[in-house]
């Protein structure tokens, strides 16, 4: 029973820590996108550690009425059991790991081929020692468990396949930068936990190292690697959020199937129908031009919402804009449209803005730069019949002084004061003709 202790207690702590990634993501990739399907590959994962546990425990809970000959085909069958899960344990790590990395060259397809091989042999041995030959492990007449030679063997290459792992992230963690390496460098320590406690494993058969060792790895995994996951991605969020102030509507769109989700800000632009899901964006989007898009800007506007096309505008650039005019309430008004893709060039990311009162300002803006520089013009014209020019305040009588060239009759500040009139007075004197 106390065997059986640690095995119960580390399956109640697993589905506690797991439990909201276990419903979230579920078992099946296929219903994942693939930014998620790291997670269902840790579930799958955590799934298998959970048998794990629960295969050992009830083991530990027979064996102690190993004397009982009724329980005999039970004990051997979680015998069998604890082996295979053993493996499986290990295979879900090695496929976690390749789906984390993220990566398709010649070690990742070693790894995979490496542990699909160790499964296969590990079960073929078990089907061996079933049949033919006790050499994985046997009970004596007594019913009492006793480790083969085999045993030994199959623990010790998963020892040293755990160990190639480790070598192959600490290689990767290297070449890695910042909070990336770090957890890079967790994934590698959990490998050397599982590899240390089979160790363990093999020198105490009767304690449960392994099921600890199991344990300690998704800890370290849930601490280093999930958890600084999720943190970023609640600083990614934030700051997507703040960015998408500054919008309408912003699309993510899966470029192989044209399936998006959108983000929308404005109560404005809810007022054209918007959804919040789709399964073929670029479809629904021709569909809804002739019911939202100004009239004269419907066929500009459907030159963009082909798949071909848009990502023929994005070749050896990173976004691209446009803009077009939508119905809001029945008025026009002008949107700005940006397209991106994201980093892992999977999706496209679209943007779109109000721009109307901007360029309405920028009109104004225009208008009035004008009517300045017409006035300056005029201004400089009239002043090429005159030698200085004084403008005065007329409440506080403080001035600027305008010196004028008589040829282009361009204005220059030659002086300025605080009392015109006072100084005008004070130099009288000096400039004018006494007679005058």
């Amino acid at each position: 029973m106390i065997y059986s202790m640690v095995p119960a207690a580390v399956l109640i702590i697993n589905l506690i820590l797991n439990g909201e990634s276990l419903i979230k993501y579920g078992f099946l990739e296929k219903k994942q996108g693939e930014s998620d399907r790291v997670h269902v590959r840790y579930n799958h994962f955590v799934l298998a550690a959970c048998c794990y546990f629960f295969v050992d425990g009830s083991w530990g809970i027979l064996y102690e009425h190993h004397d009982i000959p009724q329980l005999f085909p039970a004990i051997y069958s979680f015998t069998v059991f604890y082996f295979v899960l053993m493996l499986l344990t290990m295979l879900t790590w090695t496929r976690y790991i390749v789906a984390y990395l993220d990566k398709h060259g010649r070690r990742t397809k070693a790894l995979l081929y490496g542990v699909w091989g160790m499964v296969v042999i590990g079960i073929a041995c078990l089907l061996v020692n079933q049949f033919f030959d006790h050499f994985m492990f046997s009970y004596n007449e007594a019913h009492e468990y006793i480790g083969e030679s085999g045993r030994n063997i199959s623990y010790i290459l998963q020892i040293a396949f755990y160990a190639v792992i480790t070598v192959y992230m600490m290689s990767v963690a290297s070449k890695g930068t910042g909070r990336e390496k770090f957890r890079y460098s967790a994934v590698a320590a959990t490998s050397v936990v599982l590899g240390v406690f089979q160790i363990l494993q093999i020198n105490y058969a009767f304690l449960p190292f392994y099921a600890m060792g199991l344990m300690i790895g998704i800890c370290l995994v849930l601490s280093f690697v999930q958890s600084g996951e999720k943190k970023e991605k609640e600083i990614h969020d934030s700051i997507a959020n703040a960015m998408a102030q500054d919008y309408e509507a912003i699309f993510y769109i899966e470029i192989e199937t044209g399936e998006f989700i959108s983000f929308s800000k404005s109560k404005k632009y809810l007022t054209i129908n918007a959804v919040e899901a789709g399964k073929d964006f670029f479809k629904e989007a021709l569909e809804s031009i002739d019911n939202c898009v100004y009239p004269e800007d419907q066929e500009y506007a459907k030159s963009f919402y082909i798949k071909e096309e848009m990502l023929k505008r994005l070749e050896g650039r990173h976004s691209f804009s446009f803009k077009y005019r939508i119905l809001i309430d029945g008025k026009p008004r002008f949107f700005l449209f940006t397209v991106s893709r994201d980093i892992n060039e999977q999706y496209l990311i679209f943007y779109e803005k109000d721009i109307d009162d901007e360029l309405n300002a920028e009109k104004i803006q225009k208008e009035n730069q004008k009517k300045t520089v017409t006035f300056g013009q005029i201004a400089e014209s009239l002043a090429s019949n005159y030698d200085e020019i004084y403008y005065v305040n007329v409440e506080d009588s403080a001035y600027v002084g305008y010196a004028v060239n008589n040829l282009y009759g361009q204005l220059e500040i030659s002086k300025s004061g605080e009392d015109f009139f006072k100084e005008s007075l004070d130099n009288i004197p000096q400039v004018v003709h006494r007679q005058d």
